[in-house]
């Protein structure tokens, strides 16, 4: 392995800060190819909302009617106690459903099994439970579909098992399969099987009274909805400025990243990467949400005043997934560009370097103000919600970095008005001025020379760039200075 180390230093207003430190080396990459064993693999079927396709294993497709969208299905024509879905996406599980038949009744009264959904364990077993259904034997008589439905959905990941558990305990004689044989796509008396009284498994065919032999290609399919990406829920293909899923019941997940705007209502806002959402509910505080908790939600896109929002929210329509996830870093733009870009960045985080406030009064405790800031060369609006923390605190000496989310409150019957910067918190969103940004740098190798490129976004008080270099990463001389721009 060959190197070379070289540092840049910047001198700002006397004091040095090191900057960045670049490495140059060879280096060996392995690629590793993660397999799924077989017999254990599932697809996705892209149907619409209201029909269930099930993918059999020579890549027809059963449709049934009525059930939304089926996660995934086991389409090797092989059998397990559970049946693994590797999902490209995460899902909002509702309901599933799994062809058992009891066909002896041998317990009084009649036994119970368990029918589960659970996480993937790194080795590829089952992991932990996320939920059971209980169905008593007597009520699975006959050779069909039974449908599970959740109490409340399940936000599922992109690996799960669903499955069937039961006791050993359990005596009455049992059966998995798909469908009837002789339709080309499996092997019954190999694939199928039934669980007998005394314990053993034995293969399911016309001899053990089931009336003819099953094929396996299929013994649960899941029933689920997709959890989009929030720029996909908030598509707006013809420009009007209205989402195109308007009025949709939809599901998305994200980060939170701001507290509680209202006293009295919920209304947080969230971003998963590919964009932000507002969510609201009228007269609803719980579940109480903190800076970056991971949930999934869903509710009817709306707009108001034109922002898109998620409304008609309930507990029962929000799940928290996880806690203390890293909110996304704000995008750094200047008034100018914020003001061109408003709708297309709405309900993102945002970050305006060196903004001086120029109009306004900073909020006493318990007030809620719009000011107006600047970067010297275009303004915009600052919004300060007296639910946050900033009101009644000690105003801020310009300039500053400021943060927050860019909302909306446009006149009614507008859509491209009233664009502002809302900050959320005192201590996180009034930064002192970065004195240097770079926006890049590269480093390129010619014989025994390196020659250094780079470029600044902002300079403030800027004397210069030092450059010195190294060979052992320990010891530096210096090789070179470029002057700031002040």
């Amino acid at each position: 392995m060959y190197g070379l180390t070289v540092i840049i230093i910047l001198f700002n207003g006397g004091f040095m800060r090191k900057l960045l430190l670049l490495c140059f080396s060879f280096l060996l990459c392995t690629i590793f190819i993660n397999a799924q064993p077989d017999g254990v693999q599932s697809t996705i079927t892209s149907t619409p909302n209201d029909t269930l396709n099930y993918i059999n294993s020579g890549g027809g497709v059963l449709g049934v009617a009525g059930d939304g969208y089926v996660a995934g299905t086991n389409h090797l024509g092989h059998l397990g106690k559970y049946q693994r879905f590797d999902l490209s996406q995460g899902y909002l599980l509702k309901a599933f459903r799994v062809y058992i038949r009891v066909r002896e009744l041998n317990a009084v009264p009649a036994d119970t099994l368990s029918f589960v959904v659970k996480t993937v364990n790194g080795d590829g077993t089952p992991g932990t439970t996320l939920t059971t259904i209980k169905k008593a034997t007597d009520v699975l008589l006959s050779p069909n579909w039974n449908l599970f439905t959740l109490t409340s959905p399940l936000p599922i990941g992109k690996s799960i098992f669903i499955g069937c558990e039961w006791l050993s305990t359990v005596k009455d004689t049992f059966g998995i399969g798909s469908d009837l044989s002789g339709q080309g796509n499996g092997n019954g008396a190999h694939r199928a099987w039934e669980k007998w009284a005394d314990g053993t498994y034995h293969a399911m065919d016309a001899a053990n009274a089931w009336g003819s032999a099953y094929d396996i290609d299929l013994w649960i399919g899941a029933i689920a909805e997709k959890i989009l990406p929030i720029s996909a829920a908030r598509i707006d293909a013809n420009a009007d400025l209205i989402p195109d899923r308007a009025n949709d019941t939809l599901t998305v997940s994200g980060v939170v990243m701001c507290p509680n705007y209202q006293t009295v209502n919920r209304s947080y806002y969230i971003s998963d990467g590919t964009g932000g959402m507002s969510t609201f509910a009228y007269g609803l505080l719980s579940p109480a949400l903190n800076l970056g908790d991971s949930i999934v939600i869903r509710g009817k896109l709306t707009q108001y005043n034109g922002l898109d929002e998620l409304t008609t929210i309930t507990d029962n329509t929000i799940w928290v997934v996880g806690t203390n996830a890293k909110v996304m870093d704000p995008i750094v733009i200047t008034p100018g560009t914020f003001n061109a870009t408003a709708e297309q960045n709405e309900c993102q985080l945002i970050e305006i370097k060196g903004a001086w406030k120029i109009g306004g009064t900073w909020p006493a405790l318990g007030t809620s103000v719009n000011d107006t800031i600047t970067n010297g060369k275009d303004t915009l609006v600052m919004r300060i919600d007296s639910d946050t923390d900033i009101d009644g605190q000690p105003e801020p000496g310009w300039p500053k970095d400021v943060i927050g989310v860019l909302t909306q409150f446009a006149s009614t019957g507008t859509y491209n008005t009233g664009y502002q910067l809302q900050p959320r918190y005192y201590a996180t969103d009034f930064l002192a001025v970065t004195p240097v940004e770079l926006s890049s740098f590269s480093a390129s190798v010619s014989s025994k020379s390196v020659m250094l490129n780079w470029s600044t976004a902002t300079e403030k008080n800027n004397m210069g760039f030092e450059i010195q270099r190294s060979s052992d990463k320990v010891s530096f001389a210096k090789v070179g200075f470029i002057n700031g721009n002040g």
